[in-house]
């Protein structure tokens, strides 16, 4: 497996690449005030209103660091317990939304075999989408996890008019 390779902090973490969608140069946002402080705001992407979170925000309660290999990266969001449900009743699995993701330093990618990754033996659960680790030769990665990025409240409050609310 292909994963894109980017910082938080002096950390290095790892998206699985068939969960993005494109990585762009810090995108122009839209402010929201009123929102949490990890909502960066919103973006145009190919004709669409995209929200935006700072996963630097969202992981070190401080905003991303404006280098040049600072990214914002458009992933496909699907609702893991969306999806679970509507397999589970045999429904269509639920539509995968556009997010886009600031993170720092996301400037190259990296073979993994998932069997490489293991659980990194703490319990993270107001951090879900923390998944296992692997070993490189620069150190540990930890998988993010696209699916359980967002909290009910935070996929309501992102994408609450695409769900007819």
């Amino acid at each position: 497996m292909l994963f894109l390779i980017f910082e938080l902090g002096s950390d290095r973490y790892a998206i699985d690449t068939s969960d993005v969608v494109e990585v762009l140069a810090r995108a122009p946002l839209k402010a929201l005030p009123g929102t949490p402080p990890w909502v960066s705001g919103l973006c145009s992407y190919r004709g669409h209103t995209v929200p935006v979170i700072d996963l630097c925000e969202l992981a070190l309660g401080r905003p991303a660091s404006d280098h040049i290999s600072t990214r914002t990266v458009m992933v496909h969001y699907r609702n893991s317990d969306a999806t679970a449900e509507s397999e589970r009743s045999n429904a269509q699995s639920s539509e995968p939304h556009w997010l886009g993701l600031v993170v720092e330093h996301a400037n190259r990618t990296q073979r993994f075999d998932a069997t490489d990754f293991r659980p990194g033996g703490i319990d993270t659960p107001d951090a879900r989408w923390l998944g296992p680790v692997a070993q490189s030769t620069d150190g540990l990665v930890q998988w993010v996890r696209i699916e359980h990025l967002l909290t009910d409240e935070a996929r309501e409050l992102l994408f609450k008019e695409a769900n007819g609310s």
